[in-house]
This record gives structure tokens, sequence and C-alpha cells, in this order.
């Protein structure tokens, strides 16, 4: 069977990697003219992985030795000697955007902007950060304004600066933005939490739960200390749920910064109006650029019914597969990397593709779509913040019953 992989980035080159070591034909395809996904073209100067260099690389492919958590350029240089050592790169075909993927007999169709090529099986390994989100807000806005995706270096900016959105590229705007003499402003939608990089010196990606204590003591003894540690700086709104019940904010400098009123927080914005925002507490403040920290759109070049009976697009729901990968509806189509491990990706990305290159080759063996054959083990989901122990658990037990197909 010929596969194609679409979306040579951090996953793309772990599922390519992994079909080829299965003996499978693979071609992967991305826009880009090199290996590498955002890493290439779509971060800022100053970005740092909030993952450690241990749990941001594959199983057995260890990052070159380093600072504890990786630049930018560090993880794209990985990807790339991991792509030219495993294979990879052999396969790659750059520069094919891909327009569309659907069903024809027998496989799937894949239409770039220069072609139309036939494939057995479909692997969609485009990632989370795909369509920019800006809210739509009633007025207009007429002073500079991007998104986070746009952003490079505080250059960029203007003395007056406004980020709407709390996340951790937000934070890394706002703390770039305030070393660069910039007055920050941090309009917030609702409460999220804010941990730092390490706690007692280690990363606190790397942390795991004592095996004595239970889970749910484990949780509410860290949302106490997280919440004091946010309630002595100020400012930020309460997170209505736990700790651990979504990816926090992982930021050793967001709350110093906000402490200190270096960075002034305001409430969710409402309305634009020129060249000023119209704010929730119904305040309006001039500014002189506005960066929309507010996240993306999942989205994939598939219509929703071919991958998990879905109606509509992908934007409302996430969609429901086995194993974060497999589609329980249609014969050899798969959709990786819309999920979000609360470990580092480096495993849990090994363990997926594991899964993936297991089930690829059974599919060509089993007349029905494999994952409705893998859901007999575990049903699909749409969970997308998992636990790295227990999701690893799951993709190895899906792996064990794809090789036995």
């Amino acid at each position: 069977m010929t596969w194609a992989v679409i979306g040579a980035g951090y996953t793309g080159i772990a599922m390519t990697a992994a079909l080829l070591d299965a003996g499978l034909d693979v071609e992967l395809l991305d826009r880009r003219p090199v290996v590498g996904g955002l890493w290439v073209d779509g971060t800022y100067d100053s970005v740092r992985l909030i993952t450690s260099r241990k749990v941001t690389a594959f199983d057995g492919r260890p990052l070159p030795d380093g600072p504890t958590f990786p630049t930018g350029p560090e993880l794209l240089a990985y990807l790339t000697a991991t792509a030219a050592s495993t294979g990879v790169l052999d396969r790659f075909r750059g520069q094919n955007q891909v327009l569309s993927v659907s069903p024809e007999s027998g496989g799937w169709a894949v239409t770039t902007a220069t072609n139309h090529t036939s494939y057995d099986g479909v692997v969609l390994a485009t990632g989370l950060f795909q369509v920019p989100r800006i809210p739509l807000l009633p007025g207009v806005l007429n002073i500079p304004q991007l998104h986070t995706s746009a952003y490079r270096h505080p250059g960029q900016l203007g003395d007056d600066v406004l980020v709407v959105g709390l996340g951790n590229a937000g934070a890394d705007v706002a703390q770039d933005a305030v070393a660069a003499g910039k007055r920050v402003t941090l309009a917030v939608n609702r409460g999220r939490h804010v941990v730092p990089r390490r706690v007692l010196g280690s990363p606190i990606i790397e942390m795991r739960r004592p095996a004595l204590l239970p889970e749910l003591p484990m949780r509410l003894g860290l949302d106490a200390l997280v919440r004091l540690s946010s309630w002595r700086s100020g400012a930020l709104p309460s997170p209505r749920h736990l700790v651990l019940a979504e990816s926090p904010v992982v930021h050793s400098a967001l709350l110093p910064l906000v402490a200190s009123r270096m960075v002034t927080v305001r409430t969710a914005v409402k309305a634009l109006c020129g060249d000023e925002v119209a704010f929730s507490d119904g305040s309006t403040e001039a500014f002189d650029t506005v960066v929309w920290a507010t996240g993306y759109d999942y989205d994939l070049p598939v219509d929703r019914v071919h991958l998990d009976a879905g109606r509509g697009g992908y934007r409302s729901t996430p969609p429901r597969l086995v194993g974060g990968a497999w589609s329980p509806v249609s014969r050899g189509l798969a959709a990786v990397g819309h999920r979000e491990p609360r470990g580092g990706r480096g495993p849990y990305l090994s363990a997926l593709a594991g899964l993936v290159a297991a089930g690829a080759r059974a599919q060509a063996w089993v007349d029905e779509p494999v994952g409705r054959r893998l859901a007999d083990t575990m049903g699909p989901t749409a969970t997308v913040f998992v636990d790295n122990a227990p999701e690893i658990r799951g993709l190895r037990l899906l792996t064990a019953a794809a090789n036995r197909l």
C-alpha cells in the first residue's frame, strides 16, 4: 500500500518514519519546501519550548545536549536531522499545498495546487496550529494588529501594546514587549492557571504523582498551590477549573510581571472603536498595536463525514477517533496531532506513531476500516487533553491489537 502523510512537522515526521520502518511506501507532503512544519516559519525569535529536552525528543532519539528547554531553532535542527537519518527526507515532497482529500475507488485522492494523486491510505498530520483565530467583534480597528502566528520580534510592535488572550504565546509576547520598553496591557477573557517552568529546580512538565498519593488529593493540593501563587500576583481572574482539567499556561515570568504592574491586566475585549478598544467592564482605552493571542481553529482538508461521520466542520467539536488517530468509518484514513498531552510530546508521538504504523500495515489485510476493528479494544473518543502515562498505555494496547489483525 502507498500512503500519504500530510504535514511535515513534528507529528508528520514521526508518523512517516514509523510507516517507513514498517516497510510501507510513503510520501510526505507539505506546502513548505523543507521539513519542520511551523518550526520553519511559524514561530517568533524568542520562542523556547515549555517541555524539557528529555520529553521533547522521540523515543531512542535524544536531543543533543543543551539548555533544559530547547529553542525553536534547536527543535527544527533536531527534526531535520531525524528526517534525514530515518529516510523521511527521501520521501518528502515539498511545495505541495494539499487542497482536498476525498475518497475514490480503492483509496483516496489527494489534490494539491498542481496535481491529483491516488493513495491507498492517508495520515493527516497537520496538527492544531492551522487557522489563526481572531474573534469577530463589533466595530473596526484602525491601528496595526497581528495574530501571534505572524509575530516574530518586538520591533513589529508600537509603544503601547494590547495583548488579547492568556496563553503561552501571549505571555511570551508580553514578556518580549516589556523587555523592549513597551507599555503592555493584557486582556483576559477567563481565568487560566499559570505555573512556572520549574518547581524545586525540576521542569514541571516532568513531575509525576508519587505512587502512594491518590490522584484527587494530589490535584486539589496542586490546585491550591497554583491558586495561591496567582493570588499573590494579583489582577489575574481566578480559574473555574482544577489545574489539570486543561493545559495550564507554563510561564515563569508572567506572574512577576503582573505583580510588579509591568503588565496591566484588563477584562475581555468587547468592541473595537478605531484606535480604541472597549472592554467588558465598560471602559475604553487607546493603543497603537493589538496582538491577538487567541489561538487557532482546527481544520482538515477532508469532509468530516469521512473521518468520524460528523456533520459540518471541525470547529465545534474535536473528531471522534480511535486512539486519537484512526477513523472508525473510513478505510485507510487517520488524523493525528490534535491531542494535547500534558507531558512532553516526544514519548506520546512515539507511541502514537507505533499505532499508526501497526494500523496501516493491518489495513492491507482487512476489508473494513482498521479503526472499526480497533474500536472493539478501545472505542473512539474526542478527548483533547490527555495524561501521558495512561494515554501511552492505551496506545500500546491498541498497537498490540492492530498487530494481531
